[in-house]
């Protein structure tokens, strides 16, 4: 079974918030959700996230930018960008704001748990080379 992690899920469509915490939580994964910069900043100001789900289009923000708001507080966090139209450019500047990883809308769940896996990983990974 794979180790639970603490999950930031950040879209505007609340279905996508249902469905996507309500998978999480099935596979043991601690979520908490976000409908837009204003309550992530908050969250991750109060807790400490292994990883954070982030959709590029949030309202009137974009999530490139809210990525690097996020990893302003914590350097850390891991951030996959979610986005139903990558292009080159986006894909670049949310790589250079801070994302760890791009998931094209709509993905498979697979896909996604791919991710949030390899991201585990370089977590330990980094966690593991500080410690020595």
């Amino acid at each position: 079974m794979s180790i639970p992690i603490k999950i930031l899920l950040v879209d505007d469509e609340a279905r996508i918030r249902e469905v996507l915490s309500f998978m999480l939580m099935e596979l043991g994964h601690e979520v908490k959700a976000a409908e837009g910069p204003k309550d992530a900043i908050a969250l991750v100001r109060q807790e400490k996230f292994d990883v954070a789900l982030v959709d590029n289009q949030l309202g009137g923000a974009r999530g490139v930018q809210l990525i690097g708001q996020l990893r302003e507080i914590d350097p850390e966090l891991h951030c996959v960008m979610m986005t139903g139209n990558p292009t080159a450019e986006t894909a670049v500047e949310a790589l250079k704001g801070g994302a760890s990883d791009i998931l094209r809308k709509p993905f498979r769940v697979e896909d996604l748990l791919v991710r949030i896996e390899n991201l585990k990983i370089r977590r330990a990974y980094t966690r593991q080379r500080k410690d020595e």
